[in-house]
């Protein structure tokens, strides 16, 4: 069976305060269209299973193999293949952030304790997430603060 990244309730979200000026430098994992939004507080429909439910993250449009970036510095958590989420990515970030980076190729650049900095090639896009295979080669990114997940938008604000 998969890894799970996180588990909550649905409504259950990271409320995120701006951390101090210069201590997180964000950037998006990969330039493309979000194709499908967070959505923690309300069910949203999933195109390949049919069914609605929780999105801990957000749906990036990416070429197949475009290279995914560290959206900031940190350290490789974890790297895995996931049955549901595909190949995944996950970095510690100062301030009790961590961001998932799944649906990725099997050429994960990173192993675990390998410190990125933001922008440093983690892996490539791929379209190894089954449940969102509809969705075609793209990146699931999600994000946590201080273990509760909460909307990669507003991380990506952070920058």
């Amino acid at each position: 069976p998969g890894q799970k990244y996180t588990e909550t309730t649905p409504g259950e979200t990271a409320q995120a305060t701006k951390p101090t000026a210069g201590r997180l430098s964000v950037c998006a994992p990969v330039e493309g269209e979000v194709i499908s939004e967070y959505a923690m507080e309300a069910l949203s429909y999933n195109q390949t299973t049919r069914d609605w439910r929780v999105h801990n993250g957000i749906d990036l449009a990416a070429e197949d193999n475009a290279p995914v970036m560290a959206a900031a510095d940190g350290e490789i958590y974890t790297v895995f293949e996931d049955s549901t989420m595909g190949h995944t990515v996950v970095i510690r970030h100062n301030d009790g952030y961590t961001s998932c980076y799944s649906s990725l190729s099997d050429a994960v650049a990173v192993k675990p304790g390998d410190k990125v900095a933001m922008g440093d090639t983690i892996g490539y896009a791929a379209d190894s997430a089954i449940v969102e295979s509809a969705l075609g080669s793209h990146v699931h990114f999600s994000v946590t603060y201080q273990d509760l997940p909460m909307d990669p938008a507003e991380f990506l604000k952070l920058g």
